[in-house]
C-alpha cells in the first residue's frame, strides 16, 4: 500500500513552509520515476534581502529547481531599454545554493501583473 504524502509549499511575502512525512523518501521515488518538485518563487514581488532566506529554506525542504516568470513591465522600464540586473542576481544565488532554475520570460506572464 502507498503512502499519501503532502506536500505544501507557500511562498508570500512573509514565509515559506514545507510539510511532508519521509520527505528523502518521496523525492527517490519521484526521482526514480522521472519526475521532480519545483517550487514558484516570483523574485518580483519580494524585497532583494530576502531572497536568500527564502532560497534556503526551499532547498531545506528538498526542492532543488526554482521556477520564476520574467515580468517585461519591470525588465524593460522604457522603449527598447532592458535591465536585467536583478535577474542575474537572483540566478547567481540560485547556483550558489547549488539548485536549478526553470526560466519563463513570456513575454506575457499571466501572473496578475499588468503589462508583464
Amino acid at each position: 500500500m502507498i503512502k499519501k504524502i503532502l506536500i505544501l509549499i507557500i511562498i508570500t511575502g512573509g514565509f515559506s513552509m514545507s510539510f511532508c512525512s519521509e520527505k528523502e523518501k518521496f523525492s527517490n521515488f519521484l526521482n526514480s520515476q522521472g519526475y521532480f518538485i519545483t517550487a514558484e518563487f516570483p523574485y518580483y514581488r519580494l524585497e532583494e534581502s530576502l531572497w536568500k532566506n527564502r532560497i534556503e529554506l526551499i532547498k531545506e525542504s528538498g526542492i532543488e529547481t526554482l521556477t520564476f516568470y520574467i515580468p517585461w513591465n519591470i525588465t524593460e522600464p522604457g522603449k527598447e531599454l532592458f535591465d536585467f540586473q536583478k535577474i542575474v542576481k537572483f540566478l547567481e544565488m540560485i547556483r550558489k545554493n547549488d539548485m536549478k532554475a526553470i526560466i519563463k520570460p513570456g513575454p506575457f506572464i499571466c501572473a496578475e501583473v499588468q503589462h508583464g
